[in-house]
């Protein structure tokens, strides 16, 4: 096989604590940088450019997704300590939609969202969890953050918020499971890590060093393929 590595020790089916303890969980991923071709419904959209680094014990990862209907949208994550608290998140849309939003941590842990657009301004407040994370909708690299979970723990559930879609997951469980998957024209033996039920569904797959090489979510068409060159 060429292009991703294989993994050499597959997980058993399994619910997992996303756990943040260690920012260690990462080392085998960062940095990283790399590009996704995202489709739509099948068909080709557009690309996602990103780059992820350390910083501190934390780390930092910008994405730009380029669509073909002329749609940008630019992400800045930063994540803090050795237990990677969502610390401050950026992004804005530019295109034929155009929007933008802040979110930062509070001393109490809870998150302040301001987005802002052609409508106007809405504040809101989202309560933080250790297992807060931030997946907005198009963004494949966000889901570098699951890469802990690879390594496993005790059950648990997933918080997720998508502040550009004003959306909030608050309990999604996770279930990883070893699957071999076509990534372009390569094979990749992957660990699949399975989020949430029904519409709410979707995965990210990591090839045997820890990298996001795939991301699925079949409530939106969405489906985002790490290049071979990448």
């Amino acid at each position: 096989m060429n292009g991703f590595p294989a993994r050499r020790a597959c997980l058993a089916s399994a619910f997992l604590c996303l756990s943040f303890s260690s920012a260690a969980a990462l080392a085998g991923q960062l940095p990283d940088r790399g590009t996704f071709r995202i489709s739509i419904n099948g068909e080709e959209a557009g690309e996602e450019e990103f780059v992820v680094q350390r910083s501190g014990s934390g780390a930092r990862a910008r994405g730009t997704l380029t669509l073909r209907n002329g749609r940008t949208v630019t992400t800045f994550l930063d994540l803090v300590g050795s237990d990677l608290r969502l610390n401050v998140y950026q992004a804005s849309v530019t295109g034929p939609d155009t929007a933008a939003v802040y979110v930062a941590a509070r001393a109490d842990g809870a998150l302040d969202s301001r987005l802002t657009g052609p409508w106007g301004e809405e504040v809101r407040e989202y309560r933080a969890r250790p297992s807060t994370v931030v997946l907005d909708d198009g963004m494949a690299h966000h889901y570098f953050v699951l890469a802990p979970v690879l390594a496993g723990s005790a059950s648990g559930v997933l918080h997720a918020v998508a502040p550009l879609a004003r959306r909030e997951d608050d309990a999604m469980e996770l279930d990883v499971v070893p699957e071999t998957i076509r990534v372009g024209d390569e094979t990749v033996d992957a660990t699949r890590v399975r989020m949430g039920t029904g519409e709410s569904a979707r995965s990210a797959w990591f090839d045997g060093g820890g990298r996001l090489v795939q991301v699925a979510v079949p409530a939106q068409g969405f489906l985002a393929q790490r290049t071979r060159s990448s």
